[in-house]
């Protein structure tokens, strides 16, 4: 036999004894096993292509994100065009995979505001650019406030006396992925620009209720939710629209509208957020010598209190002051930092939803020196009388030709204006001129104060006041403020 039959016969054995072994279908094999590895935690699975098949189109359908088939090719390195594949291949493709812990950017810090990291929960000063992972917490104080940034379009911000805590309801990429916070005491309110194709959402956690707030056709979704010091939630929304769930049952919250949530019961029909108070003082813009202003604004109907806040930028972010449960439209807060400063206000309903608030306007502090004390006022006495002020009261004694003048002073915020009036009648604004009293030889009671431009009236100065044409002829006294 030629050396050549003796290698076909060879070749024959050999394929013979192949064909003998055992074999181990393709799709009876672990695809998540065969090299090359996937990705820690994904799950693989077998595949068969379909007519018109790419493996971009088919990462997207099964992982919601098709920038991501470039991992599936790696899987399968004998495929040499991802978009022409054949009919009927087996190809090993990630079906699942764990997104990588979302972020969140501390892009903001007034005051005291705090960190808490998991697991220890302990807590160290926040400060800009700390990133928070998930079960990550911010704690702020009285006055206090943080912004967080979780992406370009989406931020947080945490307002004063607040916890709260990051968290996520999804485990996988597919579909829309869905971020959440926890708010377990005080306020956050999310804040999302419009974007073309969503590809997360984010809930808000208070209590037992849960609002995913919704970006409107071309406008920023805007929903703040907080826990009230008596359990459930508030939830109002200024842009876009909001869902709100909970004890089961879900309603839909349009923009300009909000809805209380008791502790143990399904979400309240949704109510119209009450409109935003006109503010009165400071005027847009107005400077101060001193540190402690007061602020003022009208009215609004149906409301029951207010919150009034200074804040050191337009978006009113930065918290400097801030005081709730105002029950009248006067706020008197402590000594402001000098420097550029802006304030709102905002009425509250029944409810205890927070309407509109104003648009912060403008204001500078110059100087650190708050105003404590209220003018001084007192009279002088012109011409001929006399006077006696070591009786239990101050008389004056005017000659036929005696009259009075009035003086105030205030060294901080200056004096504003004076008025007086004669026996308890009408006050008069005062316009320095010489005050004849009323006729007849008295006594006449004559009062005095001084307002000063921080809004502010002193006691009133009491004279008694006698008339006499035999009065001797004295040098002028004045009883100087």
């Amino acid at each position: 036999m030629s050396r050549r039959k003796h290698s076909i016969a060879g070749l024959l054995a050999l394929a013979a004894a192949l064909l003998a072994l055992p074999s181990l279908p393709v799709q009876a094999q672990d695809p998540a096993r065969l090299a090359p590895l996937p990705h820690p935690g994904d799950e693989v699975s077998w595949y068969v292509v379909k007519e018109g098949d790419t493996l971009e189109e088919i990462t997207g359908r099964t992982l919601g994100v098709a920038y991501l088939w470039p991992e599936n090719h790696r899987l399968n390195p004998t495929i040499r065009d991802p978009d022409r594949l054949r009919i009927g291949q087996r190809i090993r493709i990630i079906t699942s995979r764990a997104p990588a812990a979302r972020e969140a950017e501390v892009t903001l810090v007034s005051r005291v505001v705090k960190t808490q990291r998991f697991p220890s929960r302990q807590e160290e000063d926040a400060y800009v650019g700390a990133r928070l992972q998930e079960r990550d917490g911010v704690r702020t104080a009285e006055s206090s406030s943080a912004e967080l940034t979780f992406e370009e379009e989406r931020k947080l911000f945490i307002g004063e006396r607040s916890l709260v805590f990051l968290e996520r309801v999804d485990s996988t990429l597919t579909g829309v992925q869905r971020e959440s916070i926890e708010i377990r005491q005080g306020m956050a309110e999310v804040t999302e620009r419009a974007k073309g194709k969503r590809r997360s959402e984010i809930e808000i956690i208070v209590g037992e209720a849960r609002a995913r707030p919704q970006p409107g056709a071309g406008e920023a979704a805007q929903t703040r939710a907080s826990r009230p010091a008596d359990g459930g939630a508030r939830v109002m929304v200024y842009g876009g629209s909001s869902e709100v769930e909970a004890a089961g049952e879900t309603v839909e919250v349009p923009q300009g509208m909000g809805t209380a949530v008791p502790e143990d019961g399904p979400p309240a029909p949704p109510e119209k957020l009450l409109p935003a108070p006109a503010p009165v003082a400071p005027a847009a813009r107005q400077a101060f010598d001193y540190s402690n202003p007061r602020f003022r604004w009208q009215p609004v109907t149906a409301a029951v209190s207010y919150v009034a806040e200074v804040c050191a930028d337009r978006e009113c972010s930065a918290l400097v002051r801030r005081q709730d449960a105002l029950t009248d439209t006067l706020w008197e807060p402590e000594p402001l930092p000098p420097g550029a400063l802006f304030w709102r206000v905002t009425a509250v309903a029944e409810s205890g939803l927070d309407g509109y608030p104003s648009e912060p306007r403008p204001f500078e502090i110059a100087s650190p020196r708050p105003d404590l004390l209220a003018p001084a006022v007192a009279a002088a006495l012109v011409g001929p009388g006399t006077t006696d002020s070591e009786a239990e009261k101050t008389v004056a004694m005017l000659g036929a030709q005696g009259r009075l003048e009035l003086h105030a002073a205030d060294d901080i915020s200056g004096v504003a204006t004076v008025q007086y009036r004669w026996g308890g009648g009408e006050w008069r604004t005062y316009a320095g001129e010489l005050l004849e009293p009323p006729a007849g030889s008295g006594p006449h009671q004559l009062e005095a104060r001084a307002q000063d431009h921080r809004g502010r009236f002193s006691e009133p100065w009491i004279l008694e006041v006698h008339r006499s044409a035999t009065a001797p002829e004295a040098p002028e006294v004045r009883w100087r403020p």
